[in-house]
């Protein structure tokens, strides 16, 4: 079997051992390094011609769930906190924030001479408008507003969040990329109200600003030439840091055909492209001109387990599940390409500061005999295991047929049920439908916090499972703001999703992006990050 990455022993991280958020910030930010001494200049100049296979009926980040629109703001808006590259909290248009004894008052101070799109410097009356805009048209920000008693402008450059009660996880909710909580001019946000702004409305203060959009086919940003940088940074770090437009033009093309992504890639029409198969990877990187961008982390495939439907419930079965499997043989059929899987025990991906490596022993053993062993202790005697599917996913149906035939070696009576993505999800969240089933395909994409993976494993919310102590951690990794505690109660939680099979994780994928090996400066953090990407032609 060709070699698959194994991140199964982590090295010590010095964020972990700190003593909260700001150490880890500081680890973060230093592993942001300026270029090495040789390295080539980038250059200023051109335009960038982009694939995409999403499209959009709206650019209201605060009116839209899809994807795209959030990724095409990260170019154009500032928040007042972002995820840098280790997916820990970093200051963006904030300078600092304090938070009082009695954790009900945040203040916030802003950055100076930041300048928007329409020539105006930005103050906290901006970010006040921006917040009642936030919440009355966002469905995240209706959320994350409860418990608010009152947002204002203290001075100039400094914003005042009052609560009426600990608000907990506010910093996380609001930094989030879905939250989307995008700083407007005031003027922009309080006429706008309620409704969706239109497109000359969409001011920023990011390094690009939006130009042209023709709907349904291509929308232009250009260079935002007045742009002030995050000079604190020597470079860019995940959503935030030192930005730099070196572009003249971005051009999103939206574009549905897999089959056209290649063709413009291949025809010079497009410069990057997001949908080009990842059997194509290895051939066209060797072509003279192509190369391409890894994106990860990016998501891992899971199996849900069914406790309440025996046997199920018998935590010597789960386990027989869980170490009979041979998850190198079931990634490789899902993905297909062995660099572009890895096995590693962690719910949160390796590449954040969240990783943990609890309940290693327990993953990727691919112990066939033990397993039958259990089997047998367990009083297995062949009942009909269903386990759900679904061929609308892809990797999810090939990773089921090989889960199948490995459990079938073992002596389990499995069944595949195969049924379209939303079939599947009703008897995923439909309790009534839980004992049609046992286990069940599933995938899980990227959480910037562990407070992300409360309704996977607190009892009966996602997953039919009950355990109270699951339920304390999760409280805690919600209620705690030191790293170090949150960090502790996060790991016990992997702990226990290993150790009592609350679901079984199979492994990591990437994502692939296809471009022209004269597109520099492109790095993987959630897709196109097109600040400090160049031309070299």
């Amino acid at each position: 079997m060709p070699k698959i990455i194994r991140t199964c022993d982590y090295p010590k991280r010095a964020a972990v051992a700190g003593a909260g958020a700001v150490a880890i910030m500081a680890v973060a930010a230093a592993l942001v390094l300026p270029s090495p001494a040789g390295a080539q200049a980038p250059k200023r100049g051109g335009t960038l011609n982009l694939a995409t296979n999403q499209t959009i009926d709206t650019l209201d980040a605060n009116s839209s769930s899809v994807t795209i629109v959030r990724t095409i703001h990260e170019h154009t808006h500032g928040q007042l906190y972002v995820y840098d590259g280790k997916y820990a909290l970093t200051a963006d248009l904030a300078d600092s924030h304090t938070v009082s004894a009695d954790h009900r008052t945040w203040t916030f101070k802003l950055r100076g001479n930041v300048v928007f799109h329409d020539g105006s410097t930005l103050d906290a009356e901006d970010v006040v408008a921006s917040w009642n805009r936030f919440v009355k048209v966002s469905p995240a920000g209706k959320q994350t507003a409860k418990g608010v008693t009152a947002v204002k402008a203290a001075d100039p450059m400094t914003v005042v969040f009052e609560f009426d009660s600990d608000p907990g996880l506010f910093l996380e909710n609001i930094s989030k990329p879905h939250a989307t909580f995008k700083i407007y001019p005031r003027e922009v946000a309080e006429k706008a109200a309620d409704r969706a702004l239109h497109f000359e409305e969409m001011i920023g203060t990011g390094p690009y600003k939006f130009a042209q959009w023709e709907r349904g086919k291509s929308l232009t940003m250009e260079r935002f030439d007045k742009f002030v940088a995050d000079t604190r940074h020597p470079g860019p770090d995940g959503l935030g840091g030192r930005k730099t437009a070196y572009l003249d033009k971005i051009v999103w093309n939206f574009v549905s055909e897999a089959g056209a992504h290649e063709a413009g890639l291949r025809s010079g029409r497009f410069d990057m492209v997001d949908n080009v198969p990842l059997e194509m990877k290895d051939s066209l990187e060797k072509e003279k001109g192509f190369t391409g961008t890894v994106i990860k982390p990016y998501s891992w495939i899971n199996m849900m387990v069914n406790h309440h439907n025996a046997p199920m419930n018998d935590l010597k079965v789960r386990r027989a599940v869980q170490i009979g499997l041979d998850q190198g043989l079931i990634m490789l059929a899902a993905i297909g390409n062995p660099s572009m899987i890895r096995l590693s025990p962690g719910i949160a991906f390796d590449e954040q500061v969240w990783t943990s490596k609890e309940g290693a022993q327990y993953y990727a053993k691919n112990d066939k005999a033990q397993a039958k062993k259990l089997l047998a202790e367990a009083g297995y005697k062949g009942e009909p295991i269903t386990m759900l599917t679904t061929r609308t996913i892809d990797y999810m149906y090939k990773s089921a047929v090989v889960v199948q035939q490995e459990l079938q070696g073992i002596g389990m009576n499995v069944k595949l049920e195969v049924m379209d993505w939303a079939a599947l999800l009703g008897h995923i969240t439909n309790k009534t439908l839980w004992p049609k089933w046992h286990l069940s395909s599933m995938g899980h994409s990227l959480r910037h916090d562990p407070s992300g993976w409360d309704r996977n494993f607190r009892s009966d919310q996602w997953t039919p499972y009950v355990n109270p102590e699951m339920d304390k951690l999760l409280d805690a990794v919600g209620r705690e703001r030191d790293f170090a505690k949150r960090y502790a109660a996060f790991a016990n939680i992997q702990k226990i999703f290993h150790e009592d099979v609350v679901n079984i994780k199979h492994g990591d994928f990437f994502a692939w992006h296809a471009h022209r090996d004269y597109v520099k400066g492109y790095t993987s953090f959630e897709g196109f990050m097109l600040w400090n990407v160049w031309l070299d032609k």
